[in-house]
């Protein structure tokens, strides 16, 4: 809707149902389509992404191990999500995250139970869990490094050998005095 809600328009995302949906911004977006057999095993999974405010979507084929139970589409950072699961095969539980929208995913952790997760942005975010000891319960999220951090330059002498390399190089920093 572009009226707060007054007025909606329809798209068609190519899945039977849509069990989660999120955009990064007015243009980039996944939904996602779960759905479980009579034991709560997941028996169907559907991913899709849109990079026209949901005029059009394209199936998303995700390699990497993530899990299915509750994705996150973070505000503000096109290309990132991340996923939990929370069934009750522990073995199968854990968290993900992904760069690219959902093709290529990187674990965070394994065997712990999450329910659901959301995020704020790409520093604030939050896992749902099951509050039965101490340790569990909701979980804050730690930021990944996802890049060069860019660190103010200071002039010193540093020697670099051999020049040219074969593709090692040495480096050789002043003593400090």
């Amino acid at each position: 809707s572009t009226d707060r809600g007054l007025n909606w328009t329809v798209s068609n995302t190519g899945m039977t149902e849509v069990t989660n949906l999120g955009f990064h911004n007015a243009n980039d977006g996944v939904a996602t389509y779960v759905s479980y057999d009579s034991t709560g095993s997941i028996n169907n999974f559907a991913m899709v992404k849109s990079t026209d405010g949901g005029r059009t979507w394209s199936t998303v084929s995700p390699t990497g191990t993530f899990y299915k139970s509750s994705l996150a589409v973070v505000p503000n950072k096109p290309g990132m999500l991340v996923s939990v699961n929370g069934l009750s095969n522990t073995s199968k539980d854990g968290s993900a995250y992904s760069m690219d929208e959902g093709k290529t995913w990187t674990q965070l952790d394994t065997l712990i139970q999450y329910t659901s997760v959301k995020f704020y942005n790409d520093k604030v975010g939050w896992a749902g869990g099951f509050n039965n000891s101490p340790s569990r319960g909701i979980w804050k999220w730690k930021p990944i490094a996802t890049g060069v951090t860019k660190l103010p330059v200071v002039r010193t002498k540093v020697k670099i050998y051999p020049n040219p390399s074969t593709g090692i190089v040495h480096l050789i920093f002043p003593e400090n005095k």
